[in-house]
């Protein structure tokens, strides 16, 4: 059985900072293969990422772009904003406010209470 071809990457960490509690990931990398650019493959991971996130608590996330390059235009797309201004190499800082993860349905909260009252 032969190995698929890697179609994406990216690195994600824990943001942290002395001046807040950190409820945010930063974005460390992502990157999609050139010749795989715009078939949706970026918009899958992050949508993924996304998901994640907010199940693990996270309500935002941060990373750099530079705003002379696509990727820039691929996360304003994907509803990331700047937070700092361009640095003499025109690198930005960018964020996205995470809703949060949906409640969870009534039968999955019904079945954790009587799981709980069985023991």
């Amino acid at each position: 059985m032969s190995t698929p071809p890697v179609v994406g990457t990216h690195g994600v960490l824990p943001f942290h900072d002395m001046k807040e509690v950190s409820e945010t990931i930063w974005i460390e990398s992502i990157s999609v293969p050139e010749s795989l650019q715009n078939s949706g493959i970026g918009r899958r991971m992050m949508g993924r990422l996304f998901r994640i996130a907010r199940r693990r608590g996270y309500t935002r996330i941060r990373l750099n772009s530079s705003v002379d390059v696509l990727s820039y235009r691929f996360f304003k797309k994907m509803g990331f904003h700047m937070y700092t201004k361009p640095d003499r190499n025109r690198v930005v800082g960018m964020e996205k406010q995470l809703r949060p993860a949906r409640m969870q349905s009534k039968n999955y909260r019904l079945r954790e209470k009587i799981e709980k009252y069985n023991y």
